[in-house]
């Protein structure tokens, strides 16, 4: 099976999308392809939310890790136009391993860029599962080594365990640059949620030299940060304001014991490092794209971080996908906006080949 939806939806994000203003921040905004409409949910989302909202009664807790960690109503479809070489690294990693998946596309040439993506799940759930079409799509798409880290979840390991492996993973793939074909300074590193604030820890602690260019899809920038209780900055079309508000307020509400469960009291929410927002120093920052989604409670702390770094000089992009919620990116095959992120990215690779 393939898409879900019309291929042409996502010709239609692209062409429609333009630049607007907000808060003082220059945000492009990638529309919902088939409905003019402004703050309406994108079709697709609003008949998943629905359907998420009848069964919530039955639903596992959140804090269950057996309901975080199988999600089968996250379908993904393979989408590939040819094969990617797909292999797997065991790599040492002091008293542990850590399991590397790495991508190769046909059309790869030697010295390309990487990426290095970090998945989310709330630092306590993710696998490559979850990942591998989105994943094998960006290799293909952008003729660059794609490689991904299973890094070891909460709350089995507490922070920093999750940036440990991370930081690991993203120096292996530096010191065996020549064994993969790539460039080892053109690394992207990428995450969504949870993995964007991997992602931001790993530029502070190697720096913009290992790190050429953040993409952080709706990231985790600010644990110790009150998500708020109103929805002014999230307005909907009166039939689906009792939807956006369920999926707002779903996320607001996993916060603080996300917090608890990860830290073990190891690390402090106000840590950098687990909430980039708080860095006080960004001027040696990485250049960033950040992805946020219209009727996600992150996307405040998102604007915040990127006018910090905006402000700090660093080259900063902003993409808003209008009339998505948390968690669209995991949706590959079956929401259109996820595969548009991916060739994104791609886009972003091939910029960073021809430079």
């Amino acid at each position: 099976m393939g898409r879900q939806y019309d291929e042409a939806l996502i010709g239609a994000i692209s062409s429609r999308s333009f630049i607007t203003e907000k808060r003082g921040l220059e945000v492009q905004i990638r529309p919902v392809p088939d409905d003019e409409r402004e703050h309406v949910l994108d079709p697709r989302i609003l008949e998943v939310s629905r359907k998420k909202m009848r069964n919530v009664s039955m639903s596992p807790s959140w804090t269950s890790l057996i309901g975080m960690r199988h999600r089968p109503d996250k379908p993904t479809y393979r989408l590939l136009d040819g094969e990617v070489q797909r292999d797997e690294i065991l790599m040492e990693a002091a008293d542990r391993y850590i399991d590397l998946f790495v991508w190769t596309p046909p059309n790869h040439k030697e010295a390309s860029p990487a990426l290095v993506y970090l998945h989310g799940g709330a630092f306590m759930a993710g696998n490559v599962l979850q990942f591998e079409h989105q994943l094998e799509f960006i290799a293909e798409k952008s003729g660059a080594v794609v490689v991904y880290p299973e890094y070891r979840l909460a709350p089995e390991t507490a922070f920093p365990g999750q940036i440990e492996d991370c930081v690991l993973a993203l120096d292996y793939v530096r010191e065996h640059a020549a064994d993969l074909g790539i460039d080892p300074h053109k690394i992207m590193v990428a995450g969504d949620s949870a993995g964007g604030s991997l992602t931001n820890a790993c530029v502070q602690l190697r720096g913009a030299g290992a790190v050429a260019h953040a993409f952080e899809i709706y990231p985790e920038v600010d644990l110790a940060g009150e998500q708020g209780e109103g929805y002014e900055d999230f307005p909907a079309i009166a039939d689906q304001e009792d939807v956006a508000r369920f999926r707002i307020d779903h996320l607001r509400d996993s916060d603080g014991p996300m917090v608890e469960l990860c830290a073990h009291g190891k690390m402090s929410p106000h840590d950098p490092l687990i909430s980039a927002l708080m860095l006080e120093d960004c001027t040696d920052f990485s250049p960033v794209t950040i992805v946020t989604s219209e009727y996600d409670p992150l996307r405040i702390p998102d604007e915040k971080w990127a006018t910090k770094l905006r402000s700090s000089g660093i080259d900063v992009e902003v993409i808003e996908y209008a009339g998505c919620d948390h968690g669209f990116f995991d949706h590959f095959g079956v929401y259109p906006q996820s595969e548009d992120v991916c060739l994104l990215m791609a886009e972003k690779l091939k910029e960073m080949a021809a430079q």
